[in-house]
């Protein structure tokens, strides 16, 4: 798998090696493109995904879609991001910082129904207009249809519009009264444009909607609708959208395929657990080895209160509105310097941002005030003896006067232990029975290298080497700790590094 990613220079080198990921993919490579840039989609989308078209635009809320030849399975779960929790009185806010960009599917069926719109049954606003029906407020066309066999459908519909201050007509399909897919009209020129549904077996009301009326004399905004194609995409069309909309696509080419990613997974950070949570579900998905994080997540709503008399819950969020912290239980199995991260939030009064505290066994180790109201991260290290300990989070500066109010709220509490020293090579020379070992491991931090000559034996410690920086070495030439390396007497070694301090 390759992943293709960052600034306009990726993509400018990307774009001079298409031919090379052309025939990567082709050979049976899985390509993964991360936010393209506009001169690489042009370039790219005739030869790497032609059934694909790109469609610039922020977008809100984002379902994963049932693809009979999906490679990745994707959960609504993870792609539910929050703007704005809710509270006891507020409602909760979607986020529309997703993804800026989405995938349509290239209408190129060869067997299709066409609709005039003219001719349906049911017009709920607008009148009749040169080739079509002009929708010049609010409202919708209607018919049924019936369907022989469940899949995902196709509907080119052919429309044009008219825009006030600058906002062009939305246009939505909506099969039973449900909106399945939305695209905006940006030209008074008559244009096709592909919409999708999954569909079951049998009769369904088919509507094409203008929702966004506006009317700003001398403008109008009007939506123009003159036919509507459609028809039953083939189970193996190589192009399909795992979300809707298809801010997740994928073309088979070749042996291999190309996954269009638009999900600001790398840049969210008010909902970083989620973004992680789908980038590592979508690369597992596609086959990719990953490297377990040492640290433990907890979820601030798992924790327990703990004397917060205004205290709630709402959308992943611990609300603590009145002083006091939530806690939890957690073992620590060795004793070292801990990395505690903090992703907390909350709202200000009095120009104060809440101030908060990490407390160990009911005292407070430290406290710092947030730098804003959005969820944000902070991390902080601390020192912890192994043992199990209690670890709450506390809101320690509460303030009410109507209408202001300041309090505090958690996300997530990630606790990371010492990163352990890591061998990075084993180099030997046997002619001169040498080993030279190296290692990965905190500057400043004392190791001790351990030796076996075979693995029932039990390991020894042989040497003391403290990390002047992030790498080390050490050469095992025999001596006090035994006989040289690769020799008779010796043929087998094993090494272990060990931190030896806290």
């Amino acid at each position: 798998m390759l992943v293709v990613a960052g600034t306009n220079t990726a993509w400018q080198e990307a774009r001079l090696q298409l031919s090379s990921l052309t025939s990567y993919v082709e050979r049976g490579g899985k390509l993964v493109l991360h936010h393209p840039d506009s001169a690489f989609l042009s370039a790219a989308q005739p030869v790497l995904f032609p059934d694909l078209d790109a469609v610039d635009g922020n977008l809100g809320l984002v379902l994963r879609r049932d693809n009979t030849n999906a490679v990745v399975r994707l959960t609504n779960h993870d792609l539910y991001w929050i703007d704005q929790a809710g509270d006891w009185n507020k409602p909760e806010l979607l986020s529309t910082n997703i993804a800026h960009r989405s995938y349509r599917k290239r209408f190129s069926l060869t067997n299709y129904n066409t609709i005039q719109v003219a001719s349906m049954p049911i017009h709920t606003s607008g009148g009749a207009s040169s080739g079509g029906w002009l929708l010049w407020a609010n409202g919708y066309v209607a018919q049924d249809i019936t369907v022989s066999q469940a899949g995902t459908y196709l509907f080119n519909v052919s429309a044009s519009g008219t825009p006030v201050l600058g906002g062009w007509p939305q246009m939505s399909l909506k099969i039973d009264g449900r909106a399945l897919d939305t695209v905006t009209v940006p030209t008074n020129q008559l244009t096709f444009y592909s919409l999708s549904a999954n569909l079951t077996a049998g009769t369904h009301q088919l509507a094409v909607s203008f929702d966004n009326d506006a009317y700003a004399p001398p403008e109008d905004r009007n939506l123009f609708l003159a036919q509507i194609r459609w028809g039953r995409d083939d189970d193996n069309s190589p192009g399909s959208l795992l979300t809707q909309p298809g801010a997740v696509a994928q073309e088979r080419h070749g042996k291999g395929l190309v996954l269009l990613d638009e999900i600001s997974w790398d840049t969210e950070s008010q909902n970083a657990t989620k973004a992680g949570r789908f980038a590592c579900e979508m690369l597992t998905g596609l086959g990719a080895a990953m490297r377990l994080s040492p640290a433990l997540g907890i979820q601030a709503v798992t924790m327990s209160n703990v004397n917060v008399a205004a205290y709630s819950v709402s959308g992943g969020i611990a609300w603590l509105g009145s002083n006091g912290r939530i806690e939890t239980p957690v073992c620590f199995t060795t004793t070292g310097s801990y990395t505690l991260q903090v992703v907390a939030g909350g709202t200000a009064a009095q120009g104060v941002l809440p101030q908060v505290g990490i407390i160990v066994d009911g005292v407070i180790r430290t406290n710092f005030f947030l730098i804003s109201t959005a969820m944000t991260a902070y991390n902080i290290t601390l020192s912890v003896a192994a043992g199990t300990h209690n670890i709450g989070l506390a809101f320690l500066n509460d303030y009410y006067a109507p209408p202001e109010d300041r309090n505090a709220a958690f996300s997530l509490l990630t606790i990371t232990p010492p990163a352990p020293p890591r061998i990075t090579s084993l180099t030997t020379d046997p002619l001169l029975h040498l080993a030279t070992l190296q290692w990965e491991g905190a500057a400043g931090k004392p190791c001790e290298v351990q030796l076996a000559s075979d693995l029932l034996s039990g390991f020894q410690p042989v040497a003391a080497v403290t990390n002047n920086s992030s790498v080390a070495t050490w050469q095992d030439g025999g001596g006090a700790w035994g006989a040289p390396p690769m020799s008779a007497a010796s043929p087998e070694r094993y090494y272990r590094i060990r931190q030896a301090g806290p």
